[in-house]
């Protein structure tokens, strides 16, 4: 059985925890994010902003709304 923790009042933290996810920074991510999403768009496996307006737009033209398809 676990022990139970120690109940803390209002505004009391708990340091003993381990660094969670959120603790670390990875300096590469933005990077090779960048990297895949200009290697998708060179790939044409991208929607064109003209498209996304269009599509946007259709509401107020009382068509059927189909979401726009990469290549656009």
């Amino acid at each position: 059985m676990t022990p139970a923790l120690p109940a803390l009042g209002p505004g009391e933290f708990d340091d003993t925890e381990e660094p969670d996810v959120f603790d670390t920074v990875d300096e590469e991510a933005p990077a090779a994010s960048d990297a895949r999403a200009e290697a998708d768009i060179a790939a044409g496996r991208g929607v064109s902003n003209e498209a996304v307006i269009r599509w946007l737009m259709l509401p107020t033209t009382n068509e059927p709304l189909h979401r726009p398809r990469c290549r656009d």
